[in-house]
This record gives structure tokens, sequence and C-alpha cells, in this order.
């Protein structure tokens, strides 16, 4: 049977993607110390990372002969970074994305693997988006999981002449200068 490592904290897309693994056989990792002593221990065929805020170590992604999944909800290359969904909202973005990619040591610089978009409504909030992404994240891994489980997933590598600049202090500098509406992505 194939061993299949969740990684994640944060509802509802840990839940969501949980709930959708539950036919495999599945462990649950929701501390970095945690999940790292284990890649020193066990090995898992794939690892599928959803809800989570830290960075899967290089240790830890060499671990899966399958490799590491995960989801950014954001637009690829163009947003990476912390927060995207309430920077999709103060930019006063038309739309939203949540992007599955394969991890790699990099911040969201991965090959992709599918990207699901939805048009913001006026009446959308961090909730309504999360609870979007939830069940976008589940779509896509139902969608990939048997070619994921057979190493034949999709893989497009990001362009990275358009990867956005949206870093900590790029976030910070906006918010100072109250200008956190505009971001251009090039």
């Amino acid at each position: 049977m194939v061993m299949i490592w969740l990684v994640g904290n944060v509802d509802p897309q840990t839940s969501a993607v949980c709930g959708a693994l539950a036919n495999h056989q599945l462990l649950l990792f929701d501390d970095p110390e945690e999940l790292r002593r284990a890649s020193h221990n066990d090995v898992a065929d794939l690892i599928v990372v959803a809800g989570w805020r830290h960075l899967i170590p290089a240790d830890v992604l060499a671990n899966p002969r399958l490799g590491t999944v995960g989801f950014h909800s954001a637009k690829l290359p163009e947003y990476p970074g912390r927060a995207p969904v309430p920077w999709t909202l103060l930019r006063g973005d038309s739309f939203a994305y949540n992007t599955m990619l394969f991890l790699d040591e990099g911040v969201d610089s991965g090959d992709i693997i599918d990207e699901r978009v939805t048009a913001i409504m006026g009446d959308d909030t961090p909730e309504t988006l999360y609870d979007w992404m939830a069940m976008t994240a589940v779509d896509m891994l139902l969608t990939h999981l048997p070619a994921l489980l057979a190493g034949t997933a999709p893989r497009t590598p990001q362009d990275q002449s358009r990867r956005g600049p949206l870093t900590t202090k790029d976030g910070w500098d906006r918010l100072r200068s109250r200008d956190a509406v505009v971001l251009d992505p090039r």
C-alpha cells in the first residue's frame, strides 16, 4: 500500500485534503520537528502539503520517492510568498487562484501541476476564499492523484522571468506607503 504523508495545520485546507486521502495509508504531521524526525526514520511514497505556513526542509523534500506536492493560494509565478489570500484582497484583484505544484527548495518555485481560478465577488472575504481554496485543492488532488502515484503527473516549469517581487519586506513597504492595493507583478 502507498504511504502518503499529509503535512498541514491550517484549516480548512488540511481537513479537506485529509478527507480526500481517507482511503489511503495516511500519516498527518502538524509539527515541523515531528515531520523532520519522521523523515529521518521512515520513508513516504508521497508527501502532500496543504494548509502549512512553513518551508519544507531539503532533507524532508528528499524523502518521498514520488515527490512532495503542495498548494499555493495565488497565481504562480506572479505572486509567490506569504499571505497570498490577504494580498489578493488588498490588491483589489478580480480573480483568485489556487496553484498545485511540486515543492522544491525554493519559495513557491517548483513545477506547476495544475491551477484553478475564480472571480472575486464583492462580498468575498478571506474565509470565503479559504473555503474555495480547500475545495479546489481537493479537486486538483483527486484529479492528479493517480498520475502522482504513477510518477506521471504534469510538470510545467515556472517562467522565473514572470516571478513577482512579493516578499515580506515588499509587503511591509507597501503597507507603510499605503499603496497596498497596487502591485506590478512584472
